[in-house]
């Protein structure tokens, strides 16, 4: 399980904020995971089942007053609109999944000197923080799940104590909770996609794969992987660009490359290795007919971008990775093929998924 949850006092109006540089990375957040609650990729986006209830007792929930308010106090009625910051809000109220549905329970009750009630505009919003610090700091269930928190300023983790007194429990999870019971752990925070897709491994992320945007991820932390293998390692903003093709996902589940697949880890390897320019096979352009026959290299019409092939491996499969490099030597994986199979995937544009943090 890979997932965020999305701390109550996150999606308040006005927010946990004193200045318009805190306001902007908070209203930036909120983009980022009301597209990846929409998106229902690996990476899942959970909200307490008390959000909703507690931004309106508290007079905290987006309406068009609170948000206009609050662009116009902070000088950002000309960055964003009242409507905009709305709709980043509710799509997370509407389409964020139930942490218990994902744990099996949430916390209800939890006393704690942790969370400061001067810093939130409620004290029942500073007991909704702290029941989500406690969900997720509990290790119940909770291994892959990060805290997105109000706070622009946590870091990776943020120590959290406190006592449970009252939780919830998913009616269809098997679980037998005696309460009260002690949280004292480090909570791992998320302040974005990347925070999260680093503290994993690239092999985890392709094996839970459910669409493109994660073999992309997967891809992307691999090349981490081997970069901070010798010194001078790369950051992941530093990543050379690189996209998934349309049909290259289900390409690889058709070769036993795809998640949980016998050729997996390999493939991706050969995935990371290609976009860092270190491959272990050497890339041959992909010829038009039987390569010895022929000197005509593949070129898509719409791009000019030219195809190419490297050996992923030389058992009796012998897969091979193909691809297309664009004229301003963007890598754009096609799919993945066996020897004899002279398949290559244009793809469509309008598919191809590329950034994926």
């Amino acid at each position: 399980m890979i997932a965020v949850v999305i701390e109550p006092a996150l999606l308040a109006v006005p927010p946990v904020a004193n200045s318009e540089d805190e306001v902007e990375s908070i209203i930036d957040r909120l983009a980022t995971w009301s597209a990846y609650a929409v998106r229902g990729s690996v990476l899942k986006v959970a909200q307490m089942t008390e959000t909703a209830e507690i931004l309106g007792e508290t007079n905290c929930f987006p309406s068009g007053p609170n948000v206009h308010s609050l662009l116009e106090m902070y000088n950002l009625n000309q960055v964003y609109t009242p409507n905009e910051v709305t709709r980043l809000i509710n799509t997370i109220i509407e389409r964020a999944i139930l942490v218990k549905h994902l744990t099996g329970f949430e916390v209800q009750a939890c006393e704690t000197e942790d969370i400061h009630v001067e810093e939130f505009q409620d004290p029942r919003l500073a007991a909704s923080s702290a029941n989500a610090f406690a969900t997720v700091g509990s290790g119940i269930n909770t291994e892959g799940v990060f805290l997105a928190t109000a706070s622009p300023g946590d870091g990776a983790t943020r120590r959290f104590r406190g006592t449970v007194k009252g939780i919830d429990l998913d009616p269809s999870a098997e679980l037998a909770i005696e309460i009260p019971f002690v949280v004292d752990s480090e909570v791992p925070i998320a302040q974005g996609p990347s925070c999260v897709y680093e503290a994993i491994s690239s092999s985890n992320l392709w094996d839970k794969a459910q669409e493109a945007i994660d073999i992309h991820s997967a891809i992307a932390l691999k090349m981490l992987e081997i970069s901070n293998a010798s010194r001078g390692g790369l950051q992941l903003d530093q990543l050379p660009e690189f996209c998934i093709g349309s049909g290259f996902f289900e390409s690889l589940s058709a070769c036993q490359a795809g998640p949980e697949s016998r050729f997996g880890d390999t493939v991706l390897e050969s995935c990371a290795r290609v976009v860092l320019g270190t491959p272990k096979s050497s890339l041959d352009p992909f010829m038009k007919g039987a390569r010895s026959k022929s000197t005509d290299q593949w070129e898509r019409k719409r791009d000019s971008a030219l195809a190419f092939r490297t050996h992923v491996t030389k058992s009796r499969e012998a897969l091979r990775l193909i691809f297309w490099r664009t004229t301003n030597g963007l890598i754009e994986f096609a799919n993945v093929a066996v020897h004899d199979d002279l398949t290559l995937l244009e793809g469509e544009a309008a598919t191809v998924v590329g950034r994926s943090w």
